[in-house]
């Protein structure tokens, strides 16, 4: 199981894409960033922002 540290590592790296313009589907996500729910990463990064 991945740590809170690489959750968030990989929800900065998911985000970062997202906001260079690019567009993202969940098969490109796992490809790309090994991340079966790409929902739920964008949930961890909003929830980290929202607490910081």
């Amino acid at each position: 199981m991945a740590s809170n540290s690489e959750n968030y590592s990989q929800s900065k790296q998911i985000l970062d894409y997202l906001q260079s313009g690019n567009a993202l589907t969940p098969l490109e996500a796992l490809r790309k960033f090994n991340c079966l729910r790409l929902g739920g990463a964008y949930l961890r990064f909003t929830t980290e922002r929202l607490c910081h």
